[in-house]
């Protein structure tokens, strides 16, 4: 039996998303909720499409893949999930911590599966770093800076950036809801901080209403760890540094190489690489339809325990994307 599956939103990571489903569930029955008629691009034909919740209610999905801005998620995720319908959806997972009350109860009285894109967490790359630091590569960690960047008008060569969903405070966009990858995986790596102090700032001159850098620093009891992201590189970057008691180590994420320096001398560890840069999509959607459907089939190793991150994890990256916001407004350390 063909699963049925509901998209909402066609921008650029849906039509990914449209792609990646059609790859991997090539027998699915699609169908798409848009805002909206528009142009249809090739990757929708044979795609039903509906306008409204009603209808994309009718329709019965087996599953549903939220691309939206992220000021609808909390919403868009909380009627199906209180279906009892398994969801993934794009991060952030909302503008705010303060807006996931009404999802929080959806998922508590329909029982549904939430599942947050932070899709770093499914380059193979990232994987070996979190586990060389676990087994403690460079000793008991110290300190860490996260830096990634990229000029926003590059981003995406076929569209003014004015029109994306970055650019504007209302629908979810600035650097640190579109960058919280990085506070995602300095979670992920390092566990939860205990406090926040961040700077933000709008230097680009680009035409937006949101801030388009920021550095942040989260207190930990026993180090600290710095995130500084942008909009503003036009070399792309994605960076880790780890100091720790025993060597340091740094990684390039886009170039998935590493170095680690200690007194002895300098290592280069022999780390995964992907094939494309589709591969963490990929794995993701693989994860996330093994949390959906107990009888798929998985194209990837690991994906029925993937480090996939649920509501709680992304609930708590808002939470301390507020908090570096109340610390650039009131100049202090925010205590989580």
């Amino acid at each position: 039996m063909a699963r049925r599956i509901l998209l909402i939103s066609l921008g650029s990571i849906g039509r990914r998303h449209l792609r990646n489903v059609r790859k991997m569930l090539p027998d699915a029955e699609i169908c798409i909720w848009r805002h909206r008629p528009g142009d249809t691009p090739s990757e929708a034909d044979g795609a039903a499409f509906v306008y409204s919740a009603e209808d994309a209610l009718s329709f019965a999905p087996d599953a549903v893949l939220i691309s939206s801005p992220a000021s609808f998620h909390a919403e868009q995720c909380a009627l199906f999930c209180a279906r009892g319908i398994p969801v993934f959806v794009e991060k952030p997972l909302e503008v705010s911590q303060s807006r996931l009350a009404p999802l929080h109860a959806a998922l508590s009285t329909g029982g549904g599966k939430l599942f947050v894109g932070y899709v770093l967490r499914f380059q193979p790359v990232m994987a070996a770093l979190r586990q060389a630091l676990d087994d403690g590569v460079v000793g008991k960690v110290r300190l860490a800076h996260i830096a990634t960047g990229q000029y926003l008008p590059d981003w995406r060569a076929d569209a003014d950036y004015r029109d994306g969903v970055s650019a504007q405070a209302a629908l979810g966009g600035g650097v640190l809801l579109e960058l919280s990858h990085e506070v995602d995986y300095a979670r992920w790596f390092f566990g939860q901080p205990q406090s926040v102090t961040a700077e933000t700032g709008r230097f680009s001159g680009l035409d937006m209403d949101v801030e388009d850098a920021a550095t942040m620093v989260l207190g930990y009891p026993d180090k600290q760890v710095s995130i500084t992201v942008d909009f503003l590189q036009r070399v792309p970057a994605m960076t880790l540094k780890v100091t720790g008691s025993e060597g340091t180590l740094h990684a390039d994420l886009i170039t998935e190489t590493a170095r680690i320096s200690t007194p002895a001398g300098e290592q280069v560890p022999d780390l995964p690489k992907m094939e494309s840069g589709n591969e963490m999509y990929l794995r993701q959607l693989d994860a996330f339809l093994c949390e959906a459907f107990d009888d798929y089939a998985p194209a990837f190793e690991g994906s029925r325990n993937s480090p996939h991150a649920g509501f709680e994890d992304a609930g708590a990256v808002l939470g301390i994307v507020d908090a570096a916001r109340l610390s650039a407004l009131e100049g202090r350390r925010i205590s989580l």
